[in-house]
């Protein structure tokens, strides 16, 4: 009896064992079930975002290109990317600027007022635009709706690529939701990107030239444009790919003032606003893909790339559109010699590391792969380096300074002349050599006492120079001559009276002795003796001084 019941607890401790062990595991999986079920694609977050009456986003209309410059370089945007696309103010040219741009790729559009109060109503529906919301306004929802895309675009099970374009307001909406988003963690670097066309925030932009003058920034504050001047690269990161397209003669993001010039710069800036900026002229965003002469600028923080394309003068723009409407067409000659002149008459401002913003600092390399510490250091080694080499070899060979070089001017202790001989005494008929040769020096410097050997104190009353010790350098050349005339004899120089007066008589009929080529080949014994009795009597002051 107590058998079968002691067996029967068992299976009851078994079976509740079981339903604890499985229990979690089948919860679990029906959460990950749930959590599969709950994300959602691309195309269904896009079609949440475009319903409702508020909607975030629009459907781009088809395009009429095949081909985009964003699949080419520098952004290399791959084919099934998807485009998130923001107009400019009232951007009724929105098609024919994106189309050249995007090609095939798939597009929607950021929905917002695109309005300037108290000027422009844009897409706000109000008649007047006194009643239209105002720059601020309107670029506060563009970045809400915006960052409902990166949002909900995060969470897509498929994860696609996507770039984020903006054009003008539109923009420098893109450029504060990437700003935003990236804080946030809503933008991955690997698959996303960011293309700001015509930012007024660039570091040239017309925002940064509100905020250096007082009054216009009173001004811009006035109609809800807040002057914030030229965005910090850094705040989108060191990885997050940023691309800033600008042409040089939109006002909005390379903004001409020359404060001497100021009638003629906003004409120049009207120009540029409806040629390049609004799309009228011959070259504008609209033929990107056509204007050849571009150049690379690149921000010192973050991971900005700024493209400047270099178009016609806006000058020479506005002239083609107003002579066009009467139907008069310039050569390509005539376009080069009016585009000529009017760079001459008012030569634009490009966009420059010297002229960017402080804010937002440019340069023209590519950000170097090690930081800016470790290349401030490399750079200190390698100069310190080379001024260590320079002044080890000045001091190992002073010889063979070059006589171009800017050589120091010895000091009074070491003060010597350079030539290797005494004047000739008046009367001599014999011209003698200036540079004695090579033999003979080493013969005499070989019979006088080594360097290492010298006594210190010697060395205080000796102001021979080291050439008169060593003979010449190697590379020096010794053989006199013979075009010479017997006339180059001439009268003792500053540094030779300088070495009269330090040198003792017998050093002085030393030296011409064996400065003297003829004298040691005519009487070779009879110099040897005299030699020996010339350097005794020269050390004999020597010694009595030590």
């Amino acid at each position: 009896m107590n058998t079968s019941r002691r067996a029967l607890e068992w299976v009851i401790a078994a079976w509740v064992l079981c339903v604890a062990l499985m229990l979690p595991l089948a919860l679990s999986a029906n959460g990950a079930v749930a959590l599969v079920a709950s994300q959602q694609t691309t195309a269904e977050v896009l079609n949440g975002l475009m319903a409702g009456e508020d909607p975030a986003l629009s459907l781009a209309e088809p395009s009429t290109s095949s081909t985009g410059w964003l699949t080419g370089p520098p952004f290399d945007v791959p084919a099934g990317a998807l485009l998130v696309n923001t107009p400019g103010t009232d951007d009724t040219t929105l098609y024919r600027r994106i189309d050249p741009m995007r090609g095939g790729l798939d597009t929607v559009i950021v929905v917002y007022p695109q309005s300037l109060w108290p000027i422009i109503s844009g897409n706000s529906g109000q008649w007047l635009p006194i009643f239209a919301p105002t720059y601020d306004q309107s670029v506060a929802v563009a970045v809400a709706h915006t960052l409902a895309t990166m949002e909900g675009l995060q969470d897509a099970s498929d994860k696609p690529y996507v770039v984020y374009s903006g054009y003008s307001q539109g923009a420098d909406a893109v450029g504060e939701a990437a700003e935003q988003g990236y804080a946030r963690g809503l933008l991955d670097p690997a698959s996303t990107q960011v293309v700001l066309v015509s930012d007024p925030r660039s570091p040239w932009g017309i925002k940064q030239w509100a905020r250096d003058n007082c009054l216009v920034s009173i001004v811009f504050s006035l109609v809800g444009a807040t002057p914030d001047g030229a965005r910090n690269p850094a705040d989108t990161g060191d990885e997050l790919p940023v691309t800033s397209v600008i042409i040089d003669g939109d006002p909005v993001a390379n903004f001409q003032w020359v404060w001497y010039r100021p009638i003629t710069s906003l004409i120049v800036d009207a120009a540029g606003a409806l040629a390049v900026h609004g799309l009228m002229g011959p070259e504008n965003y609209s033929n990107l893909d056509q204007i050849e002469d571009k150049e690379f600028l690149y921000s010192r923080d973050g991971r900005t790339t700024y493209v400047v394309y270099h178009a016609q003068h806006p000058l020479t723009q506005l002239t083609q559109m107003v002579i066009g409407i009467v139907g008069i067409r310039l050569s390509e000659t005539e376009v080069q010699q009016l585009d000529d002149f009017n760079n001459w008459f008012y030569p634009l401002q490009q966009p420059s590391p010297e002229r960017a913003a402080t804010a937002a600092p440019v340069t023209t390399t590519s950000p170097a792969p090690m930081s800016a510490d470790d290349a401030t250091s490399t750079t200190a080694a390698v100069t310190t380096a080379a001024v260590t080499t320079a002044a080890v070899t000045s001091l190992a060979a002073p010889e063979n300074i070059s006589p171009h070089s800017s050589r120091q001017q010895p000091g009074p202790e070491a003060a010597a002349p350079e030539t290797t001989t005494a004047p000739a005494p008046a009367g001599t008929d014999d011209a003698i050599s200036v540079t004695p040769s090579l033999p003979e020096d080493l013969d005499t410097a070989s019979d006088g006492p080594p360097p290492d050997t010298v006594d210190p104190a010697d060395t205080a009353d000796d102001t021979t120079s080291r050439e008169e010790v060593t003979g010449p350098a190697d590379d020096e050349d010794v053989t006199p001559d013979s075009d010479l005339p017997k006339t180059s004899r001439t009268q003792p120089s500053s540094d030779d009276a300088v070495t009269n007066e330090t040198h003792s008589p017998a050093d002085d009929s030393a030296k011409t002795d064996d400065s003297n080529p003829g004298s040691a080949d005519a009487k070779p014994g009879g110099n040897s003796v005299q030699q020996d009795s010339q350097e005794s009597s020269a050390a004999a002051p020597d010694q009595a001084a030590a």
